[in-house]
Parts: C-alpha cells; structure tokens; sequence
C-alpha cells in the first residue's frame, strides 16, 4: 500500500501583505494606496455569483491581474502598522486577516487597521515551498471570499464565494517556487442591479450582499462583528499519486474530520455514512468514486455521467470559464505488491477495497458478526472476516461495478454498536471507518445514533427531535465562534469553550446564517462532547435570488456543507438560514412571498442529495407548513440518493412543493391562520422574556414549541473580568470608561435602545419595583422605583447578575418541565463578542457569566429546581437525563422570616431513566404550608426554602434555593457570611459557604489573569441562596494555586466581599 502524500503546505510558513487599499485610505512608509497602482481587478460586466462562483485557469474576460505595485502617501499614525504589512506580517492558515492582525498588531490595532485600509483594500498571504514538482491537489473548505491563487505569478483557480469547497490540481515546477492567496474587494465582482429584492432588512444596509455568498456578520453593526477575510478552512495541496481524472462532483466528497487533519482528502471513498438498522445493528454504506479507483478504465457510459456530474451550468450571460491547466500523463503505477490489500489488479480489471471498523479508543467491537449487505451494484466478490480488532471486509470490484452515478458502493454491518448520545443522555462512542483501495487510504471517525423530528398532532405542533427514539429537550446557545477575531480559533480555546457550555447544561449549539462555517475541529469536539449541532445555511433576513445561476450555486454548496457535516454523528439539524420567512412576514409582504424557493425546496433537496441523516428546517423561524414542504422534499431527494438516482437537482419545484399552509389560507379565507413567527408553531426566535419585556410566565403561555433563539439580554462579565477591562467595577461611573463600556452593549441596528435596558426592565422588576409578575414578591408592595435608585453602576450591575441568574433558571425550568410543550430553547447566545455586556452566557474571554450559572442549575444532566405554581404550590422538579433511573433522596430545609432554619425533611425519590419527578415542597411534611406566600394572608411567614438531592450514598448530585414571594427584600441586614477552601481526594477544591442569616445571590470573586482556557481557575457555581446555617459548597475547577487562593472573595447581594479563608 502506498503511503498517504504529505501536505506540502502543512509546515508552510505564511505570511500577510497588504497591498492595495482604497484611493485616500492612506498609510505611511510607502504602502500602496492608489487602486490602479494596486492592481485592484477592473470592473467586468455584472453577473449571477452562482455555479461559476469558483472556476481555474487565467482570468476572466475583462479582468486583470493585480501587479502589486505601490505608492507612496501622507503619514498617518498608522504608519508603522502600514510598514509592517508592506513587509508582510505572519499569518495562520487556516487563518483570517484580522486574525493575523490581532496577532502581529495586538486587538487595539485590528479595527483601525480595517478601517484604514477600506473595503477595497488588496490582501495576500504569500509562502514559499520546495516541491518535487508535478501535479498537487490544492484543497480548502472555503476561503472567504473574492480570492485567486497564484503560483509562480500565474492565476490557476479563482473563486467568488467564501463557502463552496476548493478541489483543484495545479502542476508545480520542480524545486521552490511562491504560492499566493490573494484576497479582492467584494466590489470588484459586480451583482445584477436587477430584480429588486421584494423587502429590505434592517439589520444588512448593503443590498448587494443578498446576491454575494460571504459571511454577513461583517455587514453587520454589532459589537465585535467584523469582515471575515482569508482561508479560514484552511488551503493544503497534496501530490496527486495518479493522473487525477474528474470524478464526482465536490458535493459527493465527504472530508471526514481525520481526511482534513491528515490530509487524505484524495482517497479514494467519496461518501461514509452510517444508520442504525431495525435489529439495532449499524451498518457502514461507503461510496467510492469509480473515477477514483479505475483512473481511465471506466466505462465511456460512467466516465460520462461523472463528467455531467462534474460540470456546473452555467450561470445566465455569464462567460464561460477557462479549463484547468491540465496534468501531464504519467504512466500508471505499478502493483506494490501482487495481492495486497487495496493493489490494482496488473490486469487493470479489478481492485480490491478493505473497509475496516473499530472502536475508538475501546480496542475493537464486541458481538457476532453478521453477514455484509451489500446493495447492488456491489462487489462482483467479497469476504467478511473479523479479529478483536474489529470488523472487515474485503471486496474485490472491477470497472463493471460502477453504476450509473459514477460510484462503487459497498455496505459493512456493525453488530450491536454502542449508540451515541448528547451529553448527559449517555455515552459518545465513535468508531473509526478505514477504507484502503487502489493504494490510498481514507479514514473517517463516525457514530452510530438514529435521529428524527417528532410526530405532530393536533395538540402538538412545532419541531421536536427524538434521538435513538427517545424525545429531546434540546437546550444550549447560538454559537458566535471560540474566537472574536478568528474562525478557526485555537483547538484547545475552542474545546474549553464548548467545554464550558456542555457544562452549562448545553446539549445543542447553533451555527447561525448570519455568521461562516465552522472548521473540522469544532465539529470533532461536538462528536466528542455530546453537544448536537444545529448548522444554519449561510443565508440572513435578505431575499435570496430567484435566479437560476445563482440558485444552483447555492445547492452546490449545500451539498458540499451536508456532505461535509453528515459523517459527524452531532450533526442534528441542517437549516436554511437566519429570518430568511420571517424577514418578508415582518416586512409586510404578502403571503405567497413567505417562504422563497431557495430554502423550502433548494437547500432541503441539496441535503438530502448529500444523504444527510439530519433533520431539516427551512429557516428559523418557519411554520409546521413550512417544516412539512420542507421534510418532504429532503425525504424525496434520499430515496432518490438511495434507488441510485444521484443527478443533482435542477431547482425546479414540483407542483405546490412551493406552496404554503398560509397562502393557501389566505386564498380561501382572505387571512392566514398562522404566522411563520408564531411562538407555538413550526420554530420561533421568543423573546417575550426578553427584549419584548415580558412576564416570566409569558414564556409559558405564549406555549413556546422550540425557540431556535431566546432570552437576548445584555448580560455583564463578573466583577473581576470588568475591573480587569475597564479599570473600574462601573463603567459608566468613569469618563474614561464609559464610551467603551457602551460600544461593547449588545445592541441592533437602528434599534434606539441596547439590551442593558431590557436587562434593567427585569432588575426594576424583579428587585424594585411592584409589578404584575409574581417574582416582584407580593409581601412588601412598593411604588416603582426611580431609576437611580441603587446608586452607581457597579451596584446595578451587581443586581443585573442576580436578575439574569434567576431569569435564565427560571425560565429553562419552565420550559424543561414535563407539563410545559416545549422541546427545544437556544441563547442568543453563547459568547459575547467584545468586552462588555454582550449577549453571551460566556463572556467574551470565555469566563462563566451569572445567566450561565441559572442555565446550568436548570439544565445539567441530573438537576433540581424548585418551580412556583401560584395558588397550586411550590414545586419540585427532578431531572434526570440519564440512561438509568436514579434511586435517592432530597433534604428539603425551610427558612423562616425570624433567622432559623427548620429541621430538614429527607424524601425518598425515585426518577425514571430519561425522565422527570414533581414534587409538592409545600406539601412534604403531611401538611400545607404556604412556602411561596402565595395566597398573601397576613405577614410573609417564610424565607426561602432549599432542596439538595443526593443519591443513594449521600454524595450531592443537584441544589437549588427558593426565595419565598419572590427575590426582592426591602431591608436585609448583615447575613453573617462566611467562607473557606476545601479540598476534597484528587486535588479537587470547592469554597464552603455559611451565613448566619439569609444570604441572596451568593457568589465567588475569582481572579482574573487572561483568556479562560481549560486550566484557569473558574467557579463552578454561582448566584445561590445560602440559607441561616446552612453550608453550600461552590466548587472551583482548574488551576488553584495559592496565589489564587488568597485573591478569592466571596460576596451576596446588598453585601460587601468577604475573604476566603484557607
């Protein structure tokens, strides 16, 4: 078998260069200004940015290639940052340019730089490599987005688009020669002026960016939001071991997560996929490309179907796109040796393919081993075998197995595989497909899990997920990338970011349509975490083209990104971007105009033509008639993929396919029914709770099915990571300070308020103010409060923490309950982008903020929340995620308004795997007692109530703390509140908290040194209720260390800090 090529781009060392930027955006030091002298691409005749998008060879007609020349301008301050980028400054691929900027410059320097250079600025990242020469396979996942790469000055590929796959084989000269990406203003590609989008979106005031397919998030005004510029999927270039023939189309191939990394992008399988069978086996389909596996031996019938696969229509008016340089011939190489695995018959009429499946990490698959199920056309011969290594089979196949789509497919049955699961629900196994033909090698790490929406019913409408037929409630956050300045962010910042969210009770990340794809490594972390992940099409709230060009474009990348995506068992959900329906519904558009072709029809056909075995919604948020048009279509396209019927789409609807529940209502009746933006219905974004201001018990009554985005608030970093910031604890509070404060606000575009007015309506509500919701405490009525009334900012943003814990856990715990309709609630979002209060649960170093203290008390696997029900009680609820029941018991302890504590009640418990127990608090003793102070007779007689649920050997599984009438206190005196370290067998340190009397909101003060990766100090708990006498352990992971030890205060609400003894 011969080996794998290296990547001779892997050890490459690059470098950045800015080389033209807008006539007037001047730097010093003789960087180039002036746009003719850039070299900056002339103006060609407008078209279709569709299936011509990517295209190799010299350039277009019309176009010039920029000669990089320069011209010298007035100094500026910048003029040192524009020297060192003259020079060229070092760069990462994958990578982007203001990666690369805030690396070489620091962060202070990346905006003014953009900002400097223009939107019309030329960058180049250049290297220089030494090769054998002959031809190389150059590949990325995409480069975004008007990018040309030159080798030795000679233009070879050229692409329009940030995110369809680059494949490309390009001869290079024997010995070094200088490889360049470079990296054009989006205005040097012109869009059609003409048809006029049907409505206009607020949020991106450039209308040509509906036409161009490149992140939207730079377009954007939100804090920390910037132009994703560079290869942040990378570029590698193998040498091609034989005459590279067309094959399948880019769609087909599969770049496995271990393809990326070791560069195998060219072996020979073009598809691994998996799905759990009836008798709960898993079966192994692998489709290799006949091209692939018989370089210019297939049959003229099949070497043309994999031709008219390959080549794209072209887009309408648009010129035709240069051939690709071509390989020279080389003879065919010769058998390694006769009958080795994976050796081309010397005969030239057959190959032999192994295909072996082991558990990662396990040392093999356990149970009988059943025959292969091959489909046909299959190998014409073929055996099973099996070790304690795993599972085999090899087949022998010949140009005759090739079928019509140009593909060899075989089958390998897997007995009995361990099944993955999201975190909490049980185990991630993977298993690792290695497939060895024609003497390459392709592995590809896979799961074994079976995935599906929920059936709906007249009482149940909305989407729902069902994994291994058990029902999900999906919860988790709206992804905003591990790094603001970068996509491809660090692997070990990108796994202690989703760390921390798994640990925040996460089980879904959302990567939505207005931002760029993720790399490899984060869907690999995904699959090791448990963490499902719901992948938007890069589409926002604009109106996609009903243009045939550019439509069949966008089905090319869909594929490509389905492909990409299906053989990662966390891959849940494929949709069709960001407020694409509920842009026109907002806008005023008239029915028919709801759901556009482009997500209805196109991307779910596109992803079932990949074989996805995903879940598919339109766009979020969309109806129950928008899911069923869209179900069908992606059921459609896989029966078609799995009946051998693999020509791509042409995009043209069926009959009604196009159709709506609501234009039909509104055709008969004169009105819709429903609305796309329903909370009830099909996916919604809520935010009742919110920045809409509503009561908690809105998101409850408005019957919220699966919000694809919810509860949106500024929420503040903890006081240390502020103080380390801004230099104060209140921002606002400081001249100084306060204009960054603001500009880090979560706020959008054109909107006249931020999102810390809406986290304010909520402190007003919750702590101020007598108001209709039940959580203002109805003991103490209280006129509203002036809105000075705490006094500085640092004491307002301490309320604004407590406010947001007890939202986020109070609010999940609704939804989360058995009784409630909802399946699914996602964060907006997950990480702030800038410092400041953004809207992550994270901030923007990665810290813990209080909303994911209150989401992770309400959503961890195994967890406890109390639930107050009016006049019907104080509930309850116990969760339990896990794939056996849980035997234990709860200690409830009740505090009363005089200082003591009552003798705690031990409960025996008993909650069924994947399931839930409600529990009456009032009720617990045999007796009533109003523990909410709900029925307001008289003065308020308790304080706060706690529960802690341990299991059958005492240790401490869940707690959670409920303040009678609500969390607002009139006058509190001193708590008496008091801490020390512990620390436990295995180094494992926690704070022991006591207080004399009631003590609200109880938290750690952690120091703060750096971004927070997976070895900082960080306290795994936080915003808890500490009841008189009463110990609470708040545990701390990562690095302890003494110095971090003496640093740590411990503070409640209305308090001031107290140290932590050791």
């Amino acid at each position: 078998m011969t080996p794998v090529a290296q990547d001779v781009l892997a050890r490459a060392s690059w470098r950045l260069h800015l080389v033209g930027a807008a006539a007037g955006g001047g730097w010093g030091d003789g960087v180039a200004l002036d746009a003719a002298a850039s070299g900056a691409e002339a103006p060609r005749e407008a078209t279709s940015p569709g299936r011509d998008a990517c295209h190799h060879g010299g350039p277009r007609p019309g176009e010039q290639a920029p000669a990089g020349g320069r011209a010298a301008t007035s100094e500026r301050p910048t003029a040192t940052w524009g020297a060192a980028l003259a020079e060229g400054i070092t760069a990462r691929v994958p990578g982007t340019v203001t990666g690369a900027l805030r690396d070489a410059l620091g962060e202070q320097a990346v905006d003014r730089v953009l900002q400097a250079a223009g939107p019309d600025a030329v960058w180049e990242y250049r290297t220089r490599v030494s090769t054998a020469g002959g031809p190389h396979r150059f590949t990325s996942t995409g480069v975004a987005t008007v990018a040309r790469l030159l080798v030795t000055g000679h233009e070879v590929h050229a692409c329009d688009t940030a995110f369809l796959p680059w494949d490309v084989t390009v001869e290079l000269p024997p010995g070094p020669c200088e490889i360049v990406l470079r990296l054009l203003p989006l205005a040097s590609v012109p869009v059609p002026r003409t048809p006029r989008a049907r409505w206009l979106s607020p949020l991106v005031p450039d209308r040509s960016l509906r036409w161009r397919r490149t992140p939207l998030v730079g377009a954007i005004d939100w804090p920390g939001a910037r132009p994703v510029l560079g290869p942040w999927g990378g570029l590698s270039a193998h040498p091609e071991p034989a005459p590279h023939h067309p094959a399948a189309p880019p769609w087909q191939e599969a770049a496995s997560d271990d393809a990326a990394a070791s560069g195998s992008r060219h072996a020979e399988p073009v598809a691994v996929r998996t799905r759990v069978a009836e008798n709960g086996d898993g079966v192994v389909t692998v489709r290799c490309a006949g091209a692939r596996l018989f370089p210019g031996r297939t049959s003229s019938k099949n070497r043309d179907a994999a031709l008219r696969e390959t080549s794209a229509p072209e887009a309408p008016e648009a010129p035709e796109a240069p051939a690709a340089p071509a390989t020279p011939e080389t003879p065919e190489r010769p058998d390694d040796a006769s009958g080795a695995v994976g050796a081309v018959d010397p005969g030239g009429s057959s190959v032999r393919v192994q295909i072996d499946v082991t558990r990662t990490g396990s040392g093999g698959v356990t149970g009988a081993l059943s025959d292969p199920r091959s489909r046909e056309p299959s190998a014409a011969s073929g055996d099973q075998a099996a070790d304690e290594a795993g599972v085999s089979c090899e087949h022998t196949v010949s140009p005759a197995d090739v079928d019509g789509s140009g593909t060899v497919t075989f089958e390998l049955t897997v007995p009995r595989p361990a099944l993955w699961w999201p975190h909490g629900m049980g185990e991630q196994p993977l298993y690792r497909v290695r497939v060895r033909a024609a003497g390459v090698e392709h592995t590809a790490t896979v799961g074994f899990r079976t995935l599906e929406a929920a059936s709906r019913d007249a009482g149940h409408h909305g989407l729902g997920l069902e994994i291994n037929r058990v029902p999900l409630f999906v919860r988790g956050a709206v992804w905003t990338g591990a790094d603001p300045f970068e996509v491809a962010a660090p692997a070990d910042r990108l796994r202690a970011v989703l760390t921390r969210l798994r640990d925040g009770g996460a089980t879904m990340v959302r990567i939505p349509g207005t931002g760029c794809y993720e790399t490899e490594d984060f869907h690999r972390a995904c699959d090791e975490l448990g963490l499902l992940v719901w992948q938007d099409v890069a589409l926002g709230p604009l109106d996609p083209p009903d243009e045939p060009g550019w439509r069949a474009g966008l089905r090319d990348e869909v594929r490509a990104l389905a492909s990409r995506l299906a053989v990662h068992p966390s891959t849940a959900v494929v949709s069709g971007g960001t407020e694409v329906i509920q842009a026109p519904v907002l806008a005023g558009r008239p029915t028919e105009q709801w759901a556009p072709a482009a997500v209805l029809h196109d991307v779910p056909t596109a992803v079932g033509e990949a074989d996805a075995d995903v879940v598919v919604v339109p766009s979020s948020p969309c109806s129950d008639a928008h899911l069923d048009t869209a179900h069908a279509a992606h059921d459609a396209a896989r029966r078609r993929v799995h009946e051998g019927d693999v020509e791509p789409d042409n995009g043209v609807c069926p009959d009604g396919a196009a159709g709506t529940e609501e234009a039909s209502a509104a055709s008969s009746k004169g009105i819709p029914d429903r609305s796309p933006v329903d909370a009830a219905d099909g996916v919604c974004h809520y935010f009742g709770v919110g920045a809409y201001g509503r009561p908690l018990e809105d998101a409850v009554t408005r019957g919220v099915r699966f919000a694809a985005e919810c509860l949106a608030f500024a929420v503040p970093p903890e006081p240390a990571v502020v103080r380390a910031q801004f230099g104060t604890g209140g921002p606002l509070d400081a001249a100084e300070s306060a204009g960054a404060w603001r500009r880090g606000l979560a706020h959008d575009p054109g909107a006249a308020w931020t999102f810390e007015e809406t986290t304010v309506t909520y402190v007003h509500r919750l702590f101020l103010d007598r108001d209709s919701d039940p959580d203002a405490g109805l003991a103490h009525p209280a006129r509203p409060a002036p809105q000075d009334v705490l006094g500085d900012h640092e004491r307002l943003l301490e309320h604004e923490r407590a406010a947001l814990s007890h939202v986020f856990q109070r609010t999940f715990t609704q939804w989360r309950a058995s009784s409630s309709a909802c399946r699914g609630a996602l964060v907006l979002s997950a990480a702030s982008t800038a410092p400041g209060a953004g809207w992550g649960v994270l901030d923007v170093t990665g810290r813990p903020t209080a909303a994911w203290y209150g989401m992770r008390r309400a959503c961890a696997p195994v967890a406890l929340s109390f639930l107050p029900a009016g006049g019907d009680g104080l509930a309850l609820h116990v969760f339990n995620d896990a794939p056996q029941p849980l035997h234990g018991s709860v200690r409830l302890t009740v505090a009363t308004v005089r200082g003591s504590s009552q003798p705690p009640l031990d409960l025996p418990v008993e909650v069924p795997a994947h399931g839930e127990l409600r529990l009456r608090a009032d009720l617990a003793d045999g007796t009533f007692r109003d523990l909410d102070h709900a029925y307001g007779f008289g003065e308020r007689e308790y304080d706060a109530a706690s529960a802690v649920l341990l299991d059958a050997s005492g240790r401490v599984l869940a707690r959670d703390a409920h303040l009678s009438g609500g969390p607002r206190r009139n006058s509190l005196g001193d708590p008496g509140l008091a801490a020390r370290w512990e620390c436990t067998e295995g180094d494992a340190w926690s704070v022991a908290v006591t207080a004399a009397g009631l003590a609200r909101f109880v938290a750690l003060d952690l120091p703060v040194n750096g971004p927070c990766g997976e070895g900082a100090a960080a306290a795994e708990d936080g915003y808890v209720h500490v009841l008189p006498g009463e110990t609470v352990h708040l545990p701390v992971s990562g690095a302890v260390t003494e110095a971090v030890r003496r640093a740590t205060r411990v503070r409640a609400l209305d308090t001031e800090p107290v140290v932590v003894g050791r």
